[in-house]
């Protein structure tokens, strides 16, 4: 018997992962497994690709993954010759280049409706007139290679743009920008980027067979076949294909490709919430010869949530006879009982035309991983909200409840876009959302919103340690971002330092830039003009100022994690030393910790950015430094004295210029809302803003909550995980200050 299998490679989070390789002979693929992929050792790991023999020229073809030597993070096809794998070439259409260009100024208009619906564009962008950018995408678009589905997208969504657009236009723009997508995909050279798609050689046809997987944009159901005799891909375009899926097990015999089982993406609100759903068992019959799928057996019951996918063996008889299946049914990566079945070959249809679907269909996960979910509540009235801002009362916060709040993104701040009049979220990791998007919260309308589907990291969901490879569409991973990102207003983008493992793959910089106009991460090379720095996400502390980016950070080869300040400037990409940043410097500022406890802000008032640490026995203090001099102070206010110990997170310091005060809400062994007086230099602290009633539920101050002063409103905002949005008037005169005690 010929078994085919996919093997379970490695325990994460209590969860068993898919296999990173397909197998249809006992021969293994050379230096090709979970840790090395298609590149031999001593080698960046590559993830969630598929391997199978080409028989015909006795070779190995790998195809897809993440990670290796991957400068773009998607791995597409390797053949493994002459010893050593390469990347296999093949020959564009000449049309896809204008297929492309046409993708990324579809994407651009999607961004721009959704901008103009949510009030959040820019001057330069409130100027253009989005009808006509449809028109000229129609145009563009009249086009054989296009589709007839693309152009009618944009024509008709020309006559809708004239006016304000309403959330019917933004959905109509993604699906117009997504039906280019899949043109773009139909006219590649081999199949567009993904994970864990299936992969298996036939001996009578001498062909390979690919069919779905997971990539940027979701799960895939479309199939590809390739000629072993001319080493070339083709897109076969069968009536109807299985659902969307990754993770299934494929079977060839005898011109025909069994098909069983997979998985699909799913979108769990939940804390910890299972991202894929595992699917009942059917089985498909795919035949090369004439590009059809069959299905041969329905799905029993219903789809399963998991949190990954447990190891399946799919085996076919040599005689082509019977086709037999057993999977692994898991809790926590403890087995807890199996699913199996064998079906009867030939069989006949079992319901293809009921079940089967149109190909080229992508499915994305639900709820708060789906954009279309954000559009999917009461037209905004940002009038109404603004009037409801002015009224509310003084001193205390109120929770002005968004319609939809967004994924859990837990261990990170939020912060203030004030070109675009909204918050950026960008954090998770861990036990929270680790996906690729960044959550805009307008401050005009009153809602959340993402423009894209994020990809998520597989077994490494809600893993401790993420994902030690990069993206297919190379966007950094949603991790703990701390302190370490802010926006700079000369050039309108967000900087993150963001360097761990992964990353250095395809970004070796290890910094960041989004795009909030565009929702598009870029990661552009910086130069550090005098003095180093760590450039690590838990340690690094930003604030923006006049002058650029202000960064608090961890000095590389320090002994004992030094710290220095150092200028951003984004328009240069170059980091400038402000103070202590020389390597044996440290005594200027205090050490860095791992985490929350550190903060920094900036005082317009004195053009000085002011730094705290509440990790470290001198807590009461704060380290000020000139931007003007470059001078660094050590202050030491009044009652420091009376500091309470317990106050362990200073990383939410927030200048509010208006009263002159700081802001550091904390938690200890109770939460309070101290402030540092800049005039006073004393630390005070008010009456709990957090009083609740039965209308209003107060935040909680923890390592996931973000605050902003919004100068425009005259407000704070304070941000949750879970993205609960609540708002501050504070007023000194009736805050009823007091000296900390």
């Amino acid at each position: 018997m010929m078994s085919f299998k996919f093997l379970a490679c490695a325990t994460v989070f209590a969860a068993v992962a898919l296999s990173p390789r397909l197998i249809n002979s006992a021969e293994a693929p050379p230096s090709a497994n979970e840790t090395t992929g298609p590149i031999g050792t001593q080698t960046p790991p590559c993830k969630w690709g598929t391997s199978v023999k080409d028989e015909v020229n006795n070779e190995w073809l790998w195809f897809g993954g993440t990670g290796g030597i991957s400068k773009t993070g998607a791995l597409l096809t390797y053949i493994f010759k002459d010893n050593a794998w390469k990347r296999a070439e093949f020959k564009e259409r000449p049309e896809l280049a204008e297929v492309h260009a046409a993708v990324a100024d579809a994407r651009l208009l999607y961004a721009a409706v959704a901008n103009r619906y949510y009030q959040s564009e820019n001057q330069k962008a409130v100027a253009v007139k989005l009808d006509e950018t449809a028109r000229g995408l129609a145009a563009r678009v009249d086009k054989p290679a296009f589709g007839a589905e693309a152009k009618g997208f944009f024509a008709g969504l020309a006559t809708k743009l004239s006016s304000a657009p309403s959330a019917k236009e933004i959905g109509a723009a993604r699906e117009g920008w997504m039906a280019l997508v899949k043109s773009e995909f139909a006219l590649l050279a081999e199949p567009a980027p993904r994970n864990y798609s299936g992969l298996v050689f036939d001996v009578e046809t001498k062909k390979i067979v690919l069919f779905g997987g997971e990539g940027e944009f979701g799960a895939y159901n479309d199939t590809w076949i390739y000629d072993c005799a001319t080493r070339t891909w083709s897109l076969a375009h069968p009536a109807v294909a299985p659902s969307p899926r990754c993770g299934m097990r494929l079977a060839a015999q005898k011109g025909k490709v069994y098909l069983a089982g997979g998985f699909e993406p799913a979108g769990s609100m939940s804390y910890c919430g299972g991202l894929w759903n595992r699917l009942p068992v059917d089985v498909w019959q795919f035949e090369i010869a004439s590009a059809t799928w069959t299905l041969l057996k329905a799905g029993e019951g219903k789809a399963a949530n998991t949190t990954a996918q447990p190891s399946v063996e799919l085996t076919l008889n040599d005689d082509g006879k019977s086709l037999a299946w057993k999977a692994d049914q898991l809790s926590y990566g403890k087995k807890i009982g199996e699913v199996s079945g064998k079906l009867e070959l030939p069989a006949t249809d079992a319901g293809t035309a009921k079940a089967g679907v149109a190909p080229g269909t992508i499915k994305v996960r639900e709820n708060g991983f789906d954009p279309a979910w954000y559009e999917n509540v009461p037209p905004a009235d940002a009038a109404a909200f603004q009037e409801f801002l002015k009224k509310i009362p003084a001193n205390k916060w109120v929770n002005v409840k968004p319609p939809v709040q967004h994924v859990n993104r837990d261990w990170g701040t939020t912060i203030l876009d004030v070109e675009h009049d909204q918050l950026l979220h960008w954090a998770g990791g861990h036990s929270s959302h680790c996906g690729t998007d960044v959550a805009h919260y307008s401050l005009a309308t009153n809602r959340w919103h993402t423009l894209y589907t994020p990809e998520i990291p597989f077994e490494y969901a809600y893993s401790n340690d993420g994902s030690p490879v990069p993206t297919l569409s190379a966007k950094p991973w949603g991790p703990h971002s701390y302190l370490s990102y802010a926006m700079d207003a000369a050039t309108g983008k967000m900087i993150w330092a963001g360097s761990h493992g992964c990353s250095r793959v395809t970004n070796p910089c290890g910094l960041w830039t989004y795009d909030p106009e565009t929702y598009a991460w870029s990661a552009p090379q910086w130069k550090i003009d005098g003095g180093w720095f760590d450039i690590e996400r838990h340690k690094t502390c930003m604030v923006p100022t006049p002058q650029g980016i202000a960064v608090w950070g961890d000095k590389r080869g320090g002994s004992g994690g030094e710290t220095g300040l150092w200028l951003a400037k984004m328009s240069e990409r170059v980091f400038t030393p402000l103070a202590g940043t020389d390597k044996k410097d440290s005594t200027t500022f205090p050490f860095a910790t791992f985490g929350d406890r550190q903060g920094i802000t900036y005082d317009s008032k004195r053009d000085r950015v002011l730094l705290f640490h509440f990790g470290v026995p001198e807590k009461a203090k704060v380290w000020s430094c000139d931007l003007k001099t470059k001078t660094a102070t050590t202050l030491t206010p009044k009652n420091a004295a009376s500091f309470p110990q317990d106050l362990n997170m200073g990383r939410e310091a927030t200048y509010i210029p208006d009263v002159d005060l700081v802001l550091i809400p904390t938690p200890g062994k109770t939460q309070r809302t101290v402030f540092y007086d800049c005039a006073g230099d004393q630390w005070l602290e008010m009456s709990d803003p957090c009083t609740t009633t039965s209308k209003n539920v107060a935040p909680v101050y923890n390592v996931s909550t973000g605050v902003e002063w919004d100068a425009k409103r005259k407000l704070l905002w304070l941000v949750e995980t879970d993205g609960s949005v609540f708002t501050l008037r504070f007023e000194r005169e009736t805050a009823e200050l007091k000296p900390l005690q």
